[in-house]
């Protein structure tokens, strides 16, 4: 009706059956109308006029809309905003405050629209901290948004607190978050040749071709899992901590170039999957969850090196077999779990050549005691400690048992 010149019609039809996604096309329709019929020029800004009476009975109906219908066109009426391209204009629509928020609140897709009406209109901090904190968290696709709705977050706590007296704040989450979205930033910064590629098509390639080849070999579900955390690093989207850590312990080792201080995760992937899972919220709030990633994390690592080889210690000076030792996954990431102190203890009593192969009993010993080091996780000490080769084993059968470390458990 409104295509064939009936447009007042058309929107009492609209009223009458209360459709209201019509009836706000419509009263777009009538504006559009009014600024062809009255266009508007600069003198007519200071004096009323023929347009100024109509966008005032414009305005009135669209007030009385609100009265007459509530909810359901407001929900209609600002939709229409935000799919328009105008979402601003919720935040200063300030005659409809109420509605305004309401209308984002039960709306979690416009989360970040929300939270500035919770500051602006409402000044409501803690609500707002909320709603950055879950879009940050749960929603966020873009790494670099991800820290600054954080930072955001962390702000909006801190205003709170200020204006509520007596409020606890907690701000280890905001910082734990960072700090995992600080350790996804410098995996792809210390991966080489990702700046090389000309476009993000290359860059995925390129990571696939260097580091998901080895370690996920004849593992095709381990390789989907590899390749889908890459994806997510090149394309700096966010991780969960669970990802991070399936693809710092999966991908092949990062190549050391240069001073072992100038590459922060070479040699550091385990104990950065460690501290990830630490770091993740939703897997911090499940215990046994998260007991399971670290004994995984922890599998990898010790199955990472070869120990059939790193065992043959004949014709190998005691420094040799040490750099061999120091040289294995296991090794780094013990010292940077335990920040070397209870390493050092370890290195001093010797108990390291345990971890080698000893032609007398033919196999890797596992007698070292718990009290060597201080207050190590139930896990790490029955699992690395006393897991071992049996006395029969010979090192023929120990690629065997290197192998049915991977294949007893998922890894």
């Amino acid at each position: 009706m409104a295509a064939i010149g009936h447009l007042e019609e058309a929107v009492t039809l609209a009223e009458n059956f209360h459709d209201m996604t019509a009836l706000v096309e419509l009263m777009v329709e009538v504006h559009d109308k009014i600024d062809q019929k009255h266009p508007q020029k600069a003198v007519d800004r200071a004096i009323p006029g023929p347009r100024e009476e109509a966008v005032k009975q414009w305005r009135s109906r669209i007030d009385s809309y609100f009265t007459r219908y509530g909810e359901p066109w407001a929900d209609a009426f600002f939709t229409r905003q935000i799919t328009a391209g105008q979402p601003a204009m919720l935040l200063i629509m300030r005659e409809y405050k109420d509605d305004v928020t309401r209308f984002l609140r039960k709306t979690p897709g416009y989360g970040k629209l929300s939270w500035m009406n919770e500051v602006l209109g409402e000044r409501n901090y803690d609500n707002a901290a909320k709603i950055l904190t879950e879009l940050a968290t749960q929603h966020e696709t873009n790494l670099w948004s991800k820290r600054v709705e954080l930072a955001l977050a962390k702000l909006s706590t801190l205003a709170a607190r200020e204006t509520q007296t007596g409020m606890q704040v907690n701000l280890s989450c905001f910082e734990d978050e960072t700090e995992l979205a600080t350790i996804q930033e410098s995996v792809y910064d210390n991966l080489p040749h990702l700046n090389e590629a000309i476009d993000e098509s290359a860059r995925l390639q390129i990571a696939n071709d260097q580091f998901a080849n080895v370690s996920v070999q004849s593992k095709p579900a381990l390789r989907e899992t590899l390749q889908r955390a890459l994806a997510k690093l090149v394309t700096r989207c966010p991780v969960q901590g669970d990802e991070l850590a399936d693809l710092l312990t999966l991908m092949d080792p990062i190549p050391a170039a240069g001073l072992p201080e100038e590459n922060e995760v070479a040699g550091h992937e385990f104990s950065l999957a460690l501290r990830a899972l630490n770091l993740s919220g939703s897997i911090k709030e499940d215990g046994a969850y998260r007991e399971n990633l670290e004994k995984i994390v922890w599998r990898r690592c010790m199955i990472r090196d070869d120990w059939e080889r790193i065992s043959a210690t004949a014709g190998k000076t005691d420094d040799e077999v040490e750099a061999d030792i120091r040289s294995t996954a296991l090794f780094k990431t013990i010292v940077d779990y335990t920040n070397g102190e209870c390493l050092l203890i370890f290195l001093q009593n010797k108990c390291i050549r345990q971890l080698t192969y000893d032609s007398s009993s033919q196999g890797l010993a596992s007698t070292v005691s718990r009290t060597t080091f201080t207050d190590p996780p139930t896990f790490l000490t029955e699992w690395m400690f006393h897991i071992s080769w049996s006395p029969g084993c010979s090192p023929s059968n120990a690629a065997t048992y290197r192998q049915s470390l991977t294949t007893r458990t998922v890894c």
